[in-house]
């Protein structure tokens, strides 16, 4: 299970890739999956993709540059849309 941490509020990510939304009592369901992580240079272009299958082996060690702003965004599916956090 992985723990997705926002501004706002706290996600859950099962094995399957599966997110839930505690606060509103929404377990993980397959309507809503985590698909990547992705980072993109500082002209907006994708730089790295990192695969949901990936996770367990290519986590990053830093999450966040100096200035408290993601250096990942989160690319889902939710109700067959993909759509990137952020």
């Amino acid at each position: 299970m992985y723990v997705i941490v926002t501004q706002r509020e706290t996600y859950f990510v099962d094995a399957n890739g599966c997110i839930g939304r505690p606060a509103i009592g929404m377990p993980p369901s397959g309507q809503w999956k985590a698909k990547a992580l992705v980072r993109r240079n500082n002209f907006g272009r994708v730089a790295q993709v990192i695969h949901f299958s990936d996770w367990t082996n290519e986590l990053p060690k830093q999450w966040r540059h100096k200035n408290g702003k993601p250096i990942f965004t989160l690319r889902d599916l939710d109700h067959g849309t993909i759509r990137e956090w952020g």
